[in-house]
């Protein structure tokens, strides 16, 4: 599965963006030139290619989720770690709200 949402990220997002996976379940997706509107639109194009995933196990079909959060790098980001931390913090913030969705932080 892990691969299908691989996959995923390539179809759904433009040449010079950044996806793949960080750790676990969790993925990441760099964004370069992209304003905050374009940002969302991209993240809300990867949500819909993910939802289309399932998987099948024992003669159940699985749908697939995911919850984003999202950031923007700002004048007082000395390095990269404050983004990761304000989309990590999004993106629980989104899984805790019912998850399937996109936090802005």
């Amino acid at each position: 599965m892990l691969q299908h949402i691989a996959d995923s990220g390539r179809a759904a997002l433009r040449r010079g963006d950044l996806f793949g996976r960080i750790g676990g379940e969790e993925f990441a997706a760099v964004f370069p030139g992209c304003t905050p509107d374009m940002a969302l639109q991209a993240a809300e194009r990867l949500q819909r290619e993910i939802q289309r995933l399932s998987f099948h196990h024992d003669g159940q079909t699985f749908g697939i989720t995911v919850s984003q959060g999202l950031t923007s790098l700002t004048g007082e980001d000395e390095n990269i770690e404050g983004l990761f931390a304000r989309a990590d913090a999004a993106m629980y913030q989104a899984k805790r709200e019912g998850k399937n969705r996109i936090v802005t932080g």
